[in-house]
């Protein structure tokens, strides 16, 4: 992270990949999780966890799993 001139605050840098929601600048993420799927449609027998996808903004760390569910205001 970088200081700004004009205040003391640190400004995160930009993030190549990120799209913009709303004031938020979302990245997508994928973590995987040992144990079954929550969702019964979703879950195969033979494996010993799932990959969950999600989004994350870079400006305030926010993690969510439907673009409709960013806070309106990015604290970042």
């Amino acid at each position: 992270m970088s200081e700004s001139k004009f205040n003391s605050s640190v400004v995160p840098p930009e993030h190549d990949g990120a799209s913009k929601t709303g004031e938020h600048r979302v990245i997508r993420k994928s973590e995987w999780v040992p144990g079954h799927h929550p969702e019964p449609h979703k879950r195969d027998g033979t494996r010993s966890g799932y990959i969950e996808h999600y989004l994350k903004c870079v400006r305030c760390g926010v993690e969510v799993l439907n673009k409709m569910d960013f806070p309106d205001e990015c604290r970042g």
